[in-house]
């Protein structure tokens, strides 16, 4: 059995920021790349450009080539690595071949993978996704090859407004479907996704939303749990990712949605760390433990256990959970918790609206439709506010307070 100090299984981004943390450190012991795929790293959300024809293959890999990570990061490299056991005890990886590699430190970095819903006539085969470079190769191939007039996507998510949108964009009749009762649930409040509701079906974007799937019959009808009967040439399913984790022993290691992590990235078990999607981090906001699936937070975590890994010990506080999209002509901020509040204050300017949500004196949400030069500013309001340090905050901190009015002057009319 081989054997490397250090592994890390998954070249994503939280990998490659955690390699390139260990460098910077002057750690100089040999590191192996354990990937199941032969691309190099990229970002998930740039899936959906790749797919619509709007950025070319090469563009989609911005961190660099695998070729990069040995001779920039003298790391070696195992493409077509599919972990299929880990013994944490035993510090052993084995991959679906049977191929094992043992190690003296290892970091998690797996990401997640797109949930397939349990409903008849649904598979990997009669479905499409959108998380993958191979999702985007496959659906792309299909536009291209069998352009469809009618779509359905099951799921009004992030990736599930991008798909709508880049098939809206060619001309195809589009149904987006949700089991929630308005789009983006959990980052839109009720009436920001309704004025987004309402911009979308101004433009024949059909929407099905308090319903799920019932079936996917051989000719591609979707029937809902409504009775509609909806004729697709083409079904896209956006429902939400799931951390990859199958190749763990139960018992092993602590798991929630993720490898539940410390602040400095170190899992349960002894030598082991995770970062990224497969990693369930602090939220600040909540003080809840959460896998929050931004680019930037697998980044952030990837490095923390870099250096952890080189024994420069640096924690990693946690991040503020939020997303920022734009699509069919609309710029969307959703930060924090827009569920649980005390105070809401709505205002709206043309095709512009603003939430902001407050908790016992705390700005602790925010949304923001086409907001503009105030988007920035709002979302590290929320960030000085969670990692406010000591005692309790003022009713309003000052920071707020320039917030507010720097809203009023762009909303200047409350919304009724």
């Amino acid at each position: 059995m081989e054997y490397r100090e250090l592994a890390v299984i998954g070249n994503g981004c939280a990998g490659l920021a955690c390699i390139r943390a260990l460098r910077a450190c002057g750690d100089k012991r040999p590191i192996l790349v354990l990937s199941d795929t032969r691309w190099p790293a990229y970002n998930p959300m740039l899936t959906t450009y790749f797919a619509g024809g709007k950025i070319s293959r090469e563009q989609m890999f911005l961190f660099g080539r695998n070729e990069d990570l040995r001779t920039k990061l003298d790391a070696e490299i195992w493409e077509g690595f599919r972990a299929a056991d880990l013994d944490a005890e035993g510090r052993v990886i084995r991959d679906q071949t049977g191929r094992t590699v043992s190690y003296g430190q290892c970091l998690v970095a797996t990401g997640a993978s797109p949930i397939l819903p349990r409903t008849p006539g649904m598979t990997r085969q009669t479905v499409f996704f959108m998380r993958t470079m191979d999702d985007a190769l496959r659906l792309r191939r299909r536009l291209e090859e069998q352009p469809p007039r009618s779509a359905a996507v099951i799921g009004a998510s992030m990736v599930g407004v991008k798909v709508m949108e880049l098939l809206h964009a060619r001309g195809c009749r589009v149904t987006l479907a949700d089991l929630a009762p308005h789009i983006l649930p959990g980052a839109a409040s009720p009436e920001c996704a309704r004025e987004m509701e309402r911009r979308l079906e101004s433009r024949s974007v059909r929407l099905c939303l308090g319903v799920t799937a019932d079936r996917l019959e051989p000719d591609g009808t979707l029937v809902l749990s409504s009775g509609e009967r909806l004729e697709s040439d083409l079904t896209v399913v956006c429902i939400g990712v799931r951390s990859n984790l199958d190749f763990l022993r139960p018992g092993q290691v602590e798991t929630d949605r993720g490898l539940l992590v410390d602040e400095y990235m170190r899992t349960s078990a002894p030598g082991l760390y995770a970062a990224g999607d497969a990693a369930q981090g602090r939220e600040l906001l909540s003080g809840e433990s959460m896998v929050i699936g931004l680019l930037a937070n697998a980044r952030r975590q990837g490095r923390t256990a870099g250096r952890n890994l080189a024994g420069v010990k640096t924690p990693y506080p946690g991040n503020v959970l939020h997303n920022i999209t734009h699509f069919m002509d609309m710029e969307f901020l959703g930060a924090g918790s827009v569920r649980s509040y005390d105070q809401v204050r709505c205002m709206s300017r043309g095709d512009s609206f603003a939430q902001l949500f407050w908790t016992k004196g705390r700005l602790t949400g925010v949304n923001l439709l086409n907001g503009g030069a105030v988007a920035g500013p709002a979302r590290q309001a929320l960030f000085r506010q969670a990692l406010r340090a000591g005692g309790q905050p003022p009713e309003i901190p000052d920071e707020q307070n320039l917030l507010l009015r720097d809203l009023e002057k762009e909303l200047v009319q409350p919304w009724t």
